[in-house]
């Protein structure tokens, strides 16, 4: 896999969005690609696998694009309101696995991604994209594993973190 180029993408571009400068758009372009061709890879190992490197790069990276790209914090918190409030409904089951309502409703975060990206200017289609083709990774992933569910989530935090830290608006 390819972690270590999208580390040096996401720091080279980072710094440049630090000091205000605008981003390279064939580092941009290239941290898509490499995240595109990934995909799978990394949501196996953040969420099979464990791997906390992996976890925080990925997440850097998604944030940092997501922000370089203009997606608001506001569509990426409807989404991560809707986790969330899954999140609750599993808290009270005290089985290792999920619900099966939960299950059907995981699975759904994929059509609302979805009319997110249908709403979404055209410069940011392509991240949303990518964004949504992760989570459904992850998604698959999980099957009914309370424990890799929480896993997503930290990633979706850690995605959203990385948005605020960036600038995201």
């Amino acid at each position: 896999m390819e972690l270590e180029e999208i580390k040096n993408l996401t720091k080279t571009l980072g710094e440049q969005v630090k000091n205000k400068k605008y981003p390279d758009k064939e580092r941009v372009s290239g941290l898509e690609q490499k995240l595109r061709k990934n995909l799978r890879e990394l949501a196996n190992e953040i969420i099979t696998d464990e791997n906390s490197e992996t976890l925080v790069s990925t997440s850097e990276a998604l944030g940092l694009l997501l922000k370089v790209k203009g997606v608001s914090s506001s569509q990426l918190r409807n989404i991560f309101g809707y986790v969330k409030r899954l999140e609750a409904d599993v808290k009270g089951n005290t089985e290792d696995k999920l619900p099966q309502k939960t299950i059907l409703k995981l699975r759904l975060l994929s059509p609302k991604m979805a009319y997110v990206i249908g709403r979404a200017q055209n410069y940011s289609v392509r991240t949303l994209e990518i964004l949504k083709s992760f989570f459904d990774e992850c998604i698959e992933k999980i099957g009914d594993s309370k424990e890799k569910f929480e896993k997503f989530i930290n990633v979706f935090e850690a995605i959203l973190s990385y948005h605020k830290y960036y600038g995201g608006k």
